[in-house]
């Protein structure tokens, strides 16, 4: 049974990715100014605001839970990459041409639930590194990019070895880089910087908050 403690902590988490995931694009693509109680602005007229690490595992751990839940997916390595991916959520995709949010944070290409965008993407190619357009999933929801990325992960042949240690964080962010989900040559080693500098330390500190359990990892 959840400590009443971490249930109030997990609750105003979820009501906080409830209330981003419900922003709309308003005339021309832009964003209405929403102030978010507890957490800094992430859009403010369809620009991104700078999000603490700290806030940034608070406000997407819900959701990474759930999913972890369901797959069995490490909700540390998920959230480390959405980190990585997003850059802290100050770069997240979205329409290059009318601002369209894709709430994509896995930077996953193709169609999504909600259709796609056209964005910019940072590829390297022979040592080389290039800026080309991609059409790029989009989502209605945070949650829902967490479980069609887990989706892709469990169920795509080239990533099979990174499944089979879902459960193991760094393992499974090994797998995942030697797999190739990103060109850059340095996927895997700030992935890991990004896991043992923030994102556990964030969720110790979640746990240390719930005095008679474990925060899944």
């Amino acid at each position: 049974m959840v400590p009443a403690r971490m249930r109030r902590v997990t609750a105003r988490a979820f009501e906080r990715t409830r209330r981003l995931s419900a922003v709309q694009a308003g005339p021309g693509g832009t964003f209405p100014g929403h102030e978010v109680a507890g957490l800094n602005k992430v859009m403010v007229m369809g620009r991104c605001q700078a999000m603490e690490p700290r806030e940034f595992v608070r406000f997407l751990y819900p959701a990474a839970r759930t999913v972890q839940a369901e797959t069995g997916i490490s909700a540390a390595a998920m959230i480390a990459q959405a980190a990585l991916e997003t850059g802290w959520l100050q770069a997240p995709v979205k329409d290059r041409y009318d601002g369209r949010p894709a709430y994509n944070l896995f930077n996953l290409k193709g169609q999504g639930p909600a259709g796609s965008v056209r964005a910019l993407d940072s590829e390297h190619h022979r040592s080389e590194r290039q800026t080309v357009e991609h059409y790029f999933r989009a989502y209605r929801s945070y949650e829902e990019s967490f479980r069609d990325y887990a989706d892709l992960i469990l169920n795509s042949p080239r990533y099979r070895r990174a499944a089979e240690v879902r459960h193991d964080a760094v393992a499974f962010l090994k797998e995942l880089a030697a797999a190739g989900y990103a060109t850059d040559p340095a996927y895997v080693q700030k992935l890991e910087s990004i896991l043992r500098r923030h994102v556990w330390p964030a969720l110790a500190e979640l746990e240390s908050e719930n005095s008679t359990g474990s925060i899944p990892r």
